[in-house]
């Protein structure tokens, strides 16, 4: 629900709002909890899964708490927060579900992590190296992500905002080696060898995740060089991409649903 509002531009405008005015708000937020109460009973945009008038009726008028929009707009810390390196360590997640999880067998592990932690690990190199870029560190080896698959245009209903690409995905043998060896077996069976061994040779070659065209551009410009992608009819077409750079911003609310949302929430759920 937070998030559909945030794509219907709530979460934008309330930032904005919030972000550049220094005196009363009064007005607007009286004006913008109307527009939000007309939203959830009536789904105009059609980002909500459906109506909500009984959440539009109980909406309270002193919502949003200013405080705390403030806070997600502009977190504090009491330490700098450095993103760099930072991002899912699939080895030590393995060790962790083996004992915590009932289905904590190494082929469960593998295969639950293909379609979890395995398909952020691009995303998570791509923001990494291009904060290093950024900072004017070298540019690392490419990492986790193959060719194009198939592109995710602007306008589309399931990302309105974002183009994506859906990337083949790699991970190297010593990492897969290092995540099998982190399981201890306490919770495989006679069949654990066997459907690992499916796993590696037929799931895993099968990776696949979707990223943002623009930050690809941003970091590995040459994977788009020749690239090409599968149309409709099964046929291979160049692509030809034009995206303004000037589009990538590494900040959350730029590829996040926004600050509105952690507000939200916290009413809706």
């Amino acid at each position: 629900m937070a998030a559909g509002l945030a794509k219907a531009r709530y979460g934008e405008a309330l930032v904005h709002e919030i972000s550049s005015c220094y005196g009363e708000t009064n007005d607007f937020l009286a004006a913008w909890r109307h527009g939000l109460r007309e939203e959830l009973h009536t789904n105009s945009s059609g980002f909500l899964p459906s109506r909500q008038p009984a959440l539009a009726q109980s909406l309270a008028s002193d919502f949003p708490n200013l405080k705390v929009a403030e806070h997600y707009i502009s977190p504090m810390a009491e330490e700098p927060i450095c993103f760099i390196g930072h991002g899912p360590d699939p080895i030590r997640l393995a060790a962790f579900a083996e004992e915590h999880f009932h289905w904590g067998s190494t082929d469960a592990i593998l295969v639950r992590f293909t379609t979890t932690i395995f398909q952020a690990l691009p995303l998570a190199h791509l923001y990494s190296v291009a904060r290093e870029t950024g900072l004017g560190l070298a540019r690392r080896p490419c990492k986790y992500i193959s060719e194009v698959l198939q592109c995710c245009v602007m306008g589309h209903s399931s990302n309105p905002r974002h183009p994506e690409v859906h990337m083949s995905c790699v991970l190297d043998d010593a990492l897969v080696d290092a995540i099998i060896k982190a399981v201890q077996g306490t919770q495989n069976d006679s069949e654990t060898e066997r459907k690992v061994k499916y796993w590696r040779t037929s799931l895993l070659p099968r990776l696949r995740a979707w990223l943002p065209i623009v930050m690809i551009q941003q970091t590995y410009p040459v994977v788009f060089k020749g690239s090409v992608h599968r149309t409709a009819k099964n046929r291979w077409t160049e692509l030809n991409w034009t995206m303004d750079r000037s589009l990538f911003r590494l900040q959350l609310p730029q590829f996040g649903v926004g600050p509105v949302a952690g507000c939200l929430i916290s009413k809706i759920f």
